[in-house]
Formats: structure tokens, sequence, C-alpha cells
């Protein structure tokens, strides 16, 4: 989480790096405190064990990673770790971590169920179905519980409801570890099969890579689910010097099939940053929800056509395309201020994309705040253009009123 007071600054790491969920802090000083109550990514219920061990973890993975560059090869490293790997039923203290472990698990994780606590517990109390839990240390330290395991014991089989594994332990075996036991388990119990379904998401192929890498050949036809013999499943065994499913077959020339679709996203962290920042700042009271639903009701009234809504040329069209589709706004002018009529550090940095993907120019952020206009943002890509220089007739004076007026309404309004 990136905080900061600056808007510039805020839209430049929403810009570079959108994978931070990025909040501007109120341009009153005395609202810090009401702010940074109500942003709920702040709201914690509690905390567990690898919660409060976290500093401890970063230092002990810090003193892997040196000895990982010391080692020729993978083998050697994952050897010279001596892994202890433990697999067992959670206990009653132990079920928020695998709560939050399901929440959290993104890259290694079968179908991306969350599940809050209450309802791991009604799951457990049920006769057909069984968790396992892993927890790992090597010779530096305690990786903590890292996976968890649910699966329903149905007549000739296990069928696996969730398999996922923290991403701080992956390709050192724990992995094939785990589903080997389960194999041996449900042999142990007279089971033929274990059943194991994959649902795709934006970040979740690593889970396919390994299991494709364990028995592609077990796989359904409908490229969604694997059932494996469990005497097969009981003799998976890790090998580090394997390459990569998918490695392994662009190199042979196989087809992309192997490789399931991955849906596009429909609520990035972009879109947390906006709307956590909106919470936080106004959006936290009946009373202030109220009036945002009143305001919204009127600010979607299509509103009159503005005398300069015309533009004055091919790039002012493009970018009033632009803007009215990030704003959501159906009316806009030229001379409109993007800050005055909506425009957030996010929706700044929206622009910025939409410029760069349509229209092949690189605009930096400061450039939009000096260039708040469409007119003038068109005179600044366009300089030779006869929009171009029809703009560069403005005033200097005027210019700079604009750029002062804008500065202070980004930290005020931002």
């Amino acid at each position: 989480i990136f905080v900061d007071d600056n808007p510039v600054d805020c839209a430049d790491v929403r810009f570079n790096c959108p994978e931070v969920l990025t909040l501007q802090l109120p341009a009153d000083t005395e609202s810090f405190s009401s702010f940074l109550n109500n942003v709920w990514a702040f709201d914690h219920t509690g905390s567990t064990k690898e919660d409060k061990n976290r500093t401890a973890m970063y230092r002990q993975n810090a003193m892997r990673e040196q000895f990982r560059g010391q080692t020729p090869s993978l083998k050697q490293f994952v050897e010279g770790l001596q892994l202890r790997v433990d697999i067992f039923a959670p206990t009653e203290a132990q079920l928020d971590r695998v709560s939050q472990l399901t929440f959290r698990t993104n890259q290694f994780n079968f179908t991306t169920i969350r599940r809050p606590r209450s309802e791991i517990e009604q799951l457990l109390k049920r006769d057909d179905a069984e968790c396992m839990v892993v927890r790992v240390s090597d010779r530096f330290g305690d990786y903590g519980l890292v996976g968890v395991l649910i699966y329903d014991k149905l007549t000739d089989r296990y069928k696996v409801d969730t398999f996922l594994l923290s991403c701080r332990v992956l390709g050192r075996g724990v992995e094939h570890l785990l589903v080997s036991r389960l194999g041996q388990r449900a042999i142990e119990e007279g089971k033929k099969f274990v059943e194991f379904t994959y649902v795709p998401t934006e970040k979740n192929l690593p889970a396919l890579e390994f299991m494709t890498r364990v028995g592609e050949r077990f796989r359904s036809a409908a490229a969604t689910s694997w059932i494996f013999p469990a005497e097969r499943l009981a003799q998976v065994q890790y090998d580090p010097d394997q390459k990569p499913a998918v490695a392994q077959e662009r190199e042979e020339g196989a087809d992309s099939e192997l490789r399931a679709p991955r849906p596009s996203a429909t609520y990035g962290i972009a879109d947390r940053s906006d709307r956590l920042q909106k919470i936080g700042e106004r959006l936290y009271s009946v009373r202030q929800i109220t009036r945002a639903i009143e305001e919204y009701r009127l600010g979607n009234q299509p509103p009159a056509l503005a005398a300069d809504a015309t533009p004055g040329s091919a790039m002012e069209a493009a970018l009033l395309r632009i803007w009215g589709r990030v704003l959501g706004r159906q009316r806009i002018g030229p001379n409109d201020n993007f800050f005055e009529v909506g425009g957030t550090s996010l929706r700044a940095v929206q622009v910025l994309a939409a410029i760069k993907n349509e229209l092949r120019r690189t605009v930096s952020i400061v450039t939009l705040f000096e260039c708040p206009t469409v007119a003038l943002l068109a005179a600044k890509l366009e300089p030779s253009s006869e929009a171009g220089r029809g703009e560069a007739a403005l005033s200097a004076a005027a210019l700079r009123g604009r750029q002062r007026r804008t500065r202070n309404t980004g930290r005020r309004e931002l």
C-alpha cells in the first residue's frame, strides 16, 4: 500500500506500479486520522501466527536466496535446505490461517474458492469431507502453515475441492509430497481414484503447470479436471531437474491447448484504489452515502451541450472521446479542466493509458497536470498543427493561471 499527499506522486505510482494499492491523503492534515480509519484495506479482524512472524520470515527468506545463489543446481539447493514437511488435520486454532490462505493464495490455487472460518467449520463437520494442512520448515527457519487440501469422499474416489500452496514453498517438492500423501490415504480407505478440478484465473497458471507435469495423460477431455488412479498418485515424486511441462511442450512444438484460457480482469487493483479512496474520504457514513446517491442521480442527467464542445482538430476529437469515456460524461468541452469535471489521479492514469494504446503517444502524468484541458493537451501533442498554433497563441498569463488553478484543485479535490 502506497500512501502519499502528493497527487502527482500517487498518479505516478498508479501508472507505473498498478499492482500497488495507492491512496492519497486529504489536503487537510486534520482529516488524516479519519481517512485512514475509514480505509477498508487496513481493517483486520485478527492476526495469525504467520502474520506475527512475518518480519522474521522475510529475513529467513533473504538467507535462502543467498544460499540459492551459492548452489550450482536446483537439486542441490533443495537438498541443502533440509526441508521438513508435516501434513496433518488442522486444529481449531489453525482454522483462521486456513481461511486466510483461501483468500490470499492465487498462484498455486486450483479452484480459488474463498472461505471464511465459519464456512470451513461447517464443512469439516461433514462426515464426507476432510482437510489436510501443510507446515514446512528448513535449516533457515519456519515457513509456517503454507498449504491446504480439502476433499470430498465419494463412493469410489476422493474429489478435491481446494488445493492450494503458498508461493513461498513452490518448486521444492512440497506439492508432490502432498498429492502423494493424498493418494496413499485414498488407497488406505479403499478409494480407486482421486479427482482434481482446475478453474483457470489470471494468476493460477503454476497450478496448471504442476498438474500437467505430474499426469497430463489423466486429464479429462474437457481439460478442466484430472482423474488419477490412487496407486499412480501415491507414487508421485519430486524431480528438481524436470522441466516445467508448459516449457517442455513449447520445445516439442505442441499446440497451446495445454494452457487453459484465462479470463480478463474485471476488478483490478486500480479500481480498488479508486473505490477505497472514495470510501475513506466521503462514503463512510449514511449521510454521506445518501448525498452521493443524490449527486449521482443529478450528475447522470444529460447536460446541455457546451458552447465550446466542438473539437477543433482530429486530435482534440480523439482526446474528447477518451476523456468522456474515462469520466463517464456525455458532454465535455475542449476547454473544460480535467480536474474540475470529475478527474482524479486514478482517472488521469486511465487517460494516459488510453492515449498510449489508442493514439500511440506517450504522455507523462506531469504533462496532464500542466495541460489539464483537451485544447492544451492537443496543442502539446501536435505542436506543428493548426490547432497547435492556435492554442500556442494563448497568453502566457492565462496559461499560468490555468496551471495554478489545476495544481490547487488537484491538491484540494484529489
